[in-house]
């Protein structure tokens, strides 16, 4: 896997419970969407590693509560803690943002354009 390929969406920023979950502090705006997601990835040693999402609740825009398969207990979960997750930019809505935000800009430019030269008579 591949950064180019995906979003940092956060980073596991606190153990939330003696159950293994993490508080996750966002990097972007979290939205319903992160609900279908099954599995992110944490960045370990310079690498992507897959796990699988156990548990997800979105706490507010930027930050959810999450746990992972097989990490059941703050003991393991403490190995993981400060990580850098990550998701395909496909499933991210990274991509749509960017285009929306490339729109909104271009339209910004349009009409700060626009006004200038209103202006200037």
């Amino acid at each position: 896997m591949n950064k180019s390929d995906t979003q940092l969406i956060g980073t596991l920023a606190k153990l939330h419970s003696f159950k293994g979950r993490y508080l996750l502090i966002s990097e972007t705006v979290l939205n319903e969407r992160i609900n279908n997601w099954e599995s992110v990835f944490l960045e370990i040693e310079g690498l992507l590693v897959p796990f699988f999402i156990d548990y997800l609740s979105i706490a507010s825009e930027s930050s959810a509560i999450i746990g992972f398969e097989d990490i059941d207990s703050s003991e393991k979960a403490k190995e993981f803690l400060s990580s850098k997750v990550y998701q395909l930019a496909s499933l991210s809505g990274a991509a749509e943002e960017y285009l929306a935000e490339a729109k909104s800009e271009k339209l910004m430019k349009y009409w700060i354009t626009t006004r200038t030269f209103c202006s200037a008579f």
